[in-house]
């Protein structure tokens, strides 16, 4: 919540300089004689400015304030973000949520790549220490090999563990048709199975970089 807010009011603190400076090459608006409209002119960027630097200090050093500060401070913060987010408006807080989304989903994909890539790796250790044979399942692995059936947490999914398991070659000529959408692991079990060994990620959207997750 506190890098939310201190994010929310450094665009307050832009959009009040905007109002103030004219952009780089451009010449100040000229006076009209016309009644101005009513304006209203928005915190000054000087008090902007030392609300977001000592904000931004306190989560630096959140862990230095004594809690019962922390606690009485907990109401304030969470009022003045309201607050924050109402004189921004509804399209730019969408807008920021929509950001902080994209971003999350970015680390994720990269974290569950990451894994896969891991889990592979350890299945390949079995298969070479058991003279080219898999585990009927993953969580079968032994405790060198792995610890446990690693949690997997894909965009748009809960985090789970949960394996699906293919003991069939209903799918050896298009293996994405096995896919169950559950955001866990897809493992192909069966000896017989031209896919025998595979794992993938169980989860047909694609990652943000345009590629579907079960094609990794």
């Amino acid at each position: 919540m506190l890098k939310m807010l201190t994010i929310t009011l450094l665009l307050c603190a832009g959009a009040a300089r905007a109002q103030i400076l004219p952009a780089p090459g451009e010449l100040p608006p000229a006076v009209s004689t016309a009644p101005a409209a009513p304006q209203n002119p928005g915190p000054a960027p000087a008090v902007l400015d030392e609300t977001v630097k000592y904000l931004s200090i306190l989560e630096e050093r959140r862990a230095e304030v004594p809690p019962e500060k922390w606690s009485a401070l907990q109401p304030e913060l969470q009022a003045l973000t309201a607050k924050v987010k109402d004189a921004l408006g509804e399209k730019i807080v969408a807008e920021i949520a929509a950001r902080d989304k994209a971003e999350e989903d970015r680390r994720l994909s990269r974290e569950a790549v990451g894994l896969l890539q891991s889990f592979r790796a350890s299945l390949q250790i079995y298969y070479s220490e058991t003279g080219g044979r898999y585990p009927k399942t993953p969580a079968d692995l032994a405790p060198g090999i792995i610890q446990a059936v690693p949690v997997v947490h894909l965009p748009d999914h809960a985090p789970t563990d949960r394996i699906v398991l293919v003991k069939s070659r209903k799918y050896d000529k298009n293996f994405e048709k096995a896919v169950k959408d559950t955001g866990g692991w897809l493992y192909f079990a069966d000896p017989s199975s031209s896919n025998y060994g595979l794992l993938l990620l169980d989860c047909s959207h694609a990652a943000p970089d345009g590629t579907k997750f079960d094609a990794y």
